[in-house]
């Protein structure tokens, strides 16, 4: 009867040090880092006006957006799919590229779209 009592305090106890074990193990990942994106967007060959929506896209899912600023900027922090995936760069309504992703890494791109159809480029060319 002790033996079987010893037998299962032992058992309880090696149970409880792989339990922390593998807590601590699980724990110790570092988190991802996200990959950016930055850059000026160009219509025809001038940077963009303030607001247009920029976006990259993992196939139809929208994985992160932003307005350009004043000066055309851009900048996207990218994370979710996994490494490697294609992701499409979105300038309001056209497809501009296709970049890969990768963790960690930095990517200046410029986005350069010949026809976009905003707003205030429209009340521009109008005024």
């Amino acid at each position: 009867m002790t033996k079987t009592i010893k037998l299962k305090s032992i058992s309880i106890a090696i149970l409880l040090l792989l339990s922390l074990t593998l807590g601590i193990v699980t724990y110790a990942q570092p988190p991802t880092v996200p990959m950016t994106v930055y850059g000026v967007v160009y219509i025809d060959t001038n940077p963009a006006p303030a607001g247009m929506n920029v976006y990259a896209k993992d196939g139809t899912t929208i994985i992160a957006q932003c307005l350009t600023t004043d000066t055309g900027h851009y900048a996207l922090s990218l994370e979710g799919p996994a490494e490697g995936t294609s992701i499409d760069l979105w300038v309001e309504s056209e497809n501009v590229v296709t970049i890969t992703l990768s963790y960690m890494d930095v990517l200046e791109q410029d986005l350069s779209t010949l026809v976009v159809f905003h707003r205030s480029l429209i009340l521009e060319l109008y005024t």
